[in-house]
């Protein structure tokens, strides 16, 4: 394709979306496609000039539309003609300019004030530097892998958490009224009370449901680094279940939301990063033991086989292996040593009275 012929595209994509952002004014913006259209102008220029452009031809095609029989036999001839100065579309450009301007001033007071007259919102930035868990003011859990970062934006009516870079693992507490909603770049994740791990890289989002159902969409303030607005129509909405999972290529010159399944073992496998939380009920010591390490790298060793019986209540998170062994020294106090031989073995010996 030479110069011309992708000009020509560019100007043709420029004129679709002007289109497509005139019929949502005309039928009333929501909040989000207001912000999203003053960001798109923003974007280029040129975008002010196609969209004046199908403003006046809608208005055109308005006056038509008010002629009616007994007004004349035929249309005015001149109804259609395009007159307009090009001084007009300068002024438009400008008024543009400036509206975009005040607009994005007034997106970023939002984004950090909130909007006037809405209820306050509550922030809560979290960063873990290994691995890390927290319990949200809801009840919601986030299992976040080396590295990961969000930022919590809880208001009254909408709990969102912005995915900023890695891998969480969400386990969402229950409201149907207040819909819990994970924003990584491009994609939005929807869930009332259901569990499902996010994870986002440079070029791609993946998620993967472990309990219940997610809605995957896309953001309705996608632009940037996550455009759907500078490039093709964004994709379409999927619905995921247990053991689905959909990888969206942010790069991808039509983004969509793939979808595949993943066996058992591989969901396994994929989550082995997670410190889950262990129950065990009148377990064997050895059992309690071998879960312990298979997620850890400090390693329990249980030094006498007339230990590997004994039965262990207790319900622990899978990576509190001290929270584990200080349950042992105090309630088998009479049965078992714990000794810290270094900082990745710790030996478990029967006690000699």
């Amino acid at each position: 394709m030479n110069e011309n012929e992708n000009r020509g595209a560019d100007n043709e994509r420029m004129d679709k979306e002007a289109a497509e952002w005139l019929v949502k004014r005309d039928r009333g913006f929501t909040p989000e496609e207001q912000d999203a259209f003053f960001l798109w102008l923003g974007e280029n220029p040129k975008h002010g000039d196609y969209f004046a452009g199908q403003s006046e031809t809608w208005q055109e095609f308005d006056l038509l539309a008010q002629w009616l029989p007994e007004h004349s036999e035929e249309p005015n001839p001149d109804l259609l003609a395009h007159g307009m100065p090009r001084r007009h579309w300068g002024h438009w450009r400008t008024v543009t300019a400036m509206a975009a301007s005040i607009a994005a001033i007034f997106f970023i007071w939002s984004a950090w004030f909130g909007d006037v007259g809405e209820a306050p919102v509550k922030t809560e930035h979290i960063v873990a530097g290994d691995y890390g868990y927290h319990v949200l003011e809801d009840g919601s859990e986030l299992d976040m892998n080396r590295g990961a970062e969000v930022l919590v934006e809880y208001s009254d009516d909408t709990r969102l958490v912005r995915l900023l870079t890695g891998e969480v693992h969400f386990t969402v507490a229950k409201n149907p009224d207040r819909p819990f909603v994970v924003r990584a770049r491009g994609a939005d994740v929807r869930a009332i009370g259901t569990a499902f791990n996010v994870l986002l890289q440079s070029d791609k989002v993946e998620v993967l449901v472990t309990e219940g159902k997610v809605r995957m969409e896309p953001s309705s303030l996608a632009t940037g680094d996550g455009s759907f607005l500078s490039r093709s129509a964004p994709p379409q909405a999927l619905d995921l279940a247990v053991g689905q999972r959909s990888i969206f290529l942010l790069e991808a010159e039509n983004p969509k939301f793939e979808l595949d399944v993943v066996a058992p073992n591989a969901i396994e496998e994929i989550l082995s990063w997670k410190h889950e939380t262990l129950e065990f009920d009148e377990t064997p010591l050895a059992e309690a033991v071998l879960e312990f390490n298979r997620r850890n790298d400090i390693q329990l060793v249980i030094a006498d086989e007339a230990l590997r019986l004994e039965p262990i209540g207790g319900t622990f998170r899978s990576n509190n292996v001290d929270g584990f062994t200080n349950l042992l020294e105090t309630v088998f106090v009479d049965v078992i040593d714990v000794e810290r031989t270094s900082d990745a073995e710790i030996v478990l010996k029967k006690r000699v009275n």
